[in-house]
């Protein structure tokens, strides 16, 4: 139902193992709100205004900006600083890679995120799981209905120069992210 960052990035194999067995599942699929997290977490410099974004632009001016901090310790932000779009897909650093049905049912348009991805060079590869028909999950004594809205996980990946992957099963999930350590190359 939000989105949070759950590891901060890391080339440690063992701190992203244990923050994915640390991954609780919630209600709801807020899809934007996930790729402007991971957006504003690869990119912190990129001028992203995720309070404003994700809880509304009426969110800084409401006595909630700076939540967590005694009152003489906040200060107001300035406002955020146009950037000038790079080329799609020119960003080298580092790339987002959305697991998820697909189907938004909260947050931010994840097609406007992805807009803004592109624009910052990011590439986004999308994985796909669920089925067109739809289907009952069963995790963490959860129940969920997914339906895989694929047209819109391709449309992120198209629009930020990257791919989009179908899985169906364990087997092909391990198979794509096989593939995709060939495409996101650690570099020191």
């Amino acid at each position: 139902g939000n989105a949070q960052l759950v590891q901060q990035i890391t080339d440690s194999k063992e701190d992203l193992i244990a923050s994915i067995d640390r991954f609780q599942l919630q209600r709801g699929t807020a899809t934007g709100s996930g790729l402007l997290v991971a957006l504003n977490t690869l990119l912190p410099d990129a001028g992203i205004d995720l309070e404003s974004t994700l809880f509304g632009r009426d969110f800084r001016n409401s006595g909630n900006s700076g939540a967590g901090q005694s009152l003489d310790q906040r200060t107001a932000k300035p406002p955020p600083v146009e950037r000038a779009p790079v080329p799609v897909g020119s960003y080298t650093g580092g790339a987002i890679v959305l697991l998820s049905d697909g189907r938004r049912t909260v947050g931010p348009d994840p097609l406007e995120a992805a807009k803004l991805a592109a624009s910052r060079g990011v590439r986004v590869y999308t994985v796909g799981v669920g089925t067109a028909q739809g289907t009952v999950l069963k995790a963490q004594g959860m129940q969920m209905r997914v339906k895989l809205d694929e047209a819109s996980l391709k449309k992120i990946a198209e629009i930020t120069k990257a791919e989009y992957f179908s899985a169906d099963n364990r087997q092909d999930l391990l198979q794509i992210y096989k593939s995709l350590s060939s495409k996101i190359v650690l570099k020191k």
